[in-house]
């Protein structure tokens, strides 16, 4: 019976040993996520693509309405119009005779989005087609009063596969007509 009590001591103790927690816990790894800076946090990055076709710079809510394009599966996010209504890494403009038709003053430096801009597929990238100046019935009210004599202008630039300009704009239509070359 000594043999069987020694015996089933050593077990005990053998399995306590083996159950023992340790006095303090290993410390865990962890990886702190790549933190997304606030003015990106409104961004789309989850939409394949473009993150949309139209902005107008700011939406309904005054909010602006950035473009993203996103290739999820190579993790890539290109920001094309900015938390500012702004484009990045804004091209310039070709300047020419149509900057006659500008009513008003026009920055052409900034590359600022107040009226519809369009993002349409261009062969293997896309082409921007931005509206610097609605004509003249964009100012007028239900009953007509308000209208201006302004020219619709549109702009255009083309950009790769990655989201990148490849033109400065230039000149694509006046009041509806096109001009682009």
């Amino acid at each position: 019976m000594v043999k069987w009590i020694i015996g089933a001591s050593a077990v005990l103790l053998a399995a306590a040993l083996i159950t023992k927690k340790p006095d303090k816990e290993p410390e865990k790894k962890v990886t702190p996520k790549k933190e997304i800076p606030k003015e990106e946090q409104k961004y789309d990055f989850t939409t394949p693509g473009l993150s949309q076709h139209v902005t107008f710079g700011r939406n309904r809510g005054g909010e602006i309405a950035a473009v993203v394009l996103n290739k999820p599966e190579e993790d890539y996010h290109k920001v094309i119009v900015n938390h500012k209504g702004r484009f990045e890494n804004f091209p310039g403009i070709i300047q020419g005779k149509w900057t006659d038709y500008i009513e008003g003053e026009f920055d052409f430096d900034i590359g600022e989005i107040r009226y519809r801009t369009d993002f349409e597929r261009c062969g293997n990238g896309y082409r921007c087609l931005w509206e610097i100046q609605p004509d003249g019935s964009y100012w007028a009210d239900d009953d007509g009063f308000g209208m201006e004599n302004d020219s619709e202008i549109i702009l255009y630039a083309d950009l790769d596969e990655n989201g990148n300009f490849t033109t400065p704009f230039r000149i694509y239509k006046i009041d509806g007509r096109r001009v682009e070359k």
